[in-house]
């Protein structure tokens, strides 16, 4: 097919786009149902009443023993047919006066079905499941049960250190071996690079920094760049954490990606590498 071709097939109306042989292309509505319609809905022109039903029902939730199915122009002007609860369900759809990019509405009997009075739209309906505090504490099995005792084993405990133990053991030990080594070493003024990237500063802070993952019990380096590569100015929400030059000066890294010494002498901004593993 070539593209012209194509492209005025697509751009055609729906009424003069072409459907399977044997299709049977509806618009259904429901009279429950304010928000939700089922545009295009495709049947077989062939298929029995009650396989329709099946499927309405499988759309909508009203019983087949409930339902009155109207099918209307596709103008919306006309309706062309109508099948109530009781009419039998062996005849088949095109009898009925469904025609193609028509509409078909549907009517539920029933003032308890699920579609009535808003059930299936509005969630304020549904009653929610509740769970007091007390409640909470009782239970076996919980995450915070769980979280409780995780951190009186170990008070560094996250969730994110737990799915890395889980997910990958060998980097997970080599990562808090890593951690631990650098936070015997690392000191407030001392020079540092972090990477990836390349960046060097000064260790400007060591410790907790609430609002960061692990809250009081994860330690973060606080870096002031030599060059304006950071994030913060060493403040976060609103709360000043350490001193530093100025905007974009600021950084609060994790210990296993910093690296401190004497040697690592202020650079360029020029050298450094567009990469960072920071907060």
């Amino acid at each position: 097919m070539e593209l012209s071709q194509l492209r005025a097939y697509v751009e055609l109306p729906n009424d003069g786009q072409k459907v399977a042989s044997g299709t049977m292309v509806l618009n259904v509505v429901h009279a429950n149902l304010k928000q939700t319609a089922f545009p295009e809905t495709r049947f077989d022109a062939s298929d029995p009443v009650s396989r329709v039903r099946q499927k309405i029902y499988q759309m909508t939730g009203t019983l087949e023993s409930d339902m009155t199915l109207t099918f209307v122009s596709p103008d919306g002007q006309t309706i062309l047919g109508r099948i109530g609860p009781s009419d039998p369900g062996a005849t088949p759809l095109c009898m009925h006066g469904a025609v193609n990019y028509g509409t078909l509405r549907v009517e539920d009997a029933n003032p308890f079905s699920v579609s009535a009075k808003g059930w299936l739209e509005n969630t304020a309906l549904v009653e929610k499941f509740e769970l007091s505090e007390e409640a909470y504490e009782k239970r076996d099995n919980t995450y915070r049960k769980y979280k409780r005792e995780q951190m009186a084993k170990d008070p560094t405990w996250t969730l994110q250190k737990e799915m890395m133990r889980r997910q990958n053991p060998e980097l997970a030990e080599m990562l808090e071996a890593r951690e631990e080594q650098i936070l015997a070493v690392a000191k407030v003024g001392q020079r540092c690079e972090v990477s990836p990237g390349g960046r060097r500063g000064v260790v400007r802070y060591i410790g907790p920094v609430p609002g960061l993952p692990g809250g009081e019990n994860r330690v973060w380096i606080g870096v002031e760049y030599d060059e304006p590569v950071g994030k913060n100015d060493g403040t976060l929400n609103g709360k000043r954490i350490f001193e530093c030059r100025g905007r974009s000066f600021g950084a609060f890294i994790k210990p296993e990606h910093i690296t401190v010494g004497d040697h690592l002498v202020e650079r360029s901004l020029s050298d450094l590498e567009d990469e960072d593993e920071e907060l």
